[in-house]
């Protein structure tokens, strides 16, 4: 399936600065050129680095101001007309309330952990052309899987 839309993709932590207001100006400009673009789908990943919620730092700190930011964008004097945001984030306990309030980002779909299967799928296609040792084998289940933190 093939969508007719522009397709704006967002990391989250890509948004923020050290620079005093910089956040806030890169987010209204995203929005700007979503409007500009639509029909359009905006989508944030890691949205939590954006949208904590507040009060857990400082009074006026960055992250308040650019959840500010990002509800003015929402519902703001200026209308997302055929301007669709998505957003993912691994922690929903830790946005605000007021940005998953109806009206708002309101619909949640919890997407689960993989079956078995579908991580051996997973895993052959991230494997798929790369060099390995002639004992591996995916579909095999007697491996484990280990993360290396870099």
């Amino acid at each position: 399936m093939k969508l007719r839309h522009q397709f704006l993709a967002v990391k989250g932590p890509e948004l923020l600065s050290k620079w005093l207001g910089e956040s806030e100006r890169a987010l209204a400009a995203l929005f700007r050129r979503a409007r500009q673009a639509a029909p359009c789908l905006v989508f944030f990943d890691e949205i939590d680095a954006i949208a904590s919620k507040r009060g857990n730092t400082d009074s006026g700190s960055s992250g308040d101001r650019l959840l500010s930011q990002l509800l003015t964008e929402l519902d703001g004097i200026t209308p997302l007309k055929r301007v669709i945001i998505v957003g993912a984030t691994n922690r929903p306990d830790l946005l605000d309330d007021a940005l998953t309030r109806p009206g708002r980002i309101d619909r949640k779909i919890y997407v689960g952990a993989p079956d078995f299967e579908s991580r051996e799928s997973i895993l052959s296609i991230g494997l798929k052309g790369k060099p390995l040792c002639s004992d591996v084998d995916v579909s095999k289940r007697n491996y484990t899987l280990i993360t290396i933190a870099s």
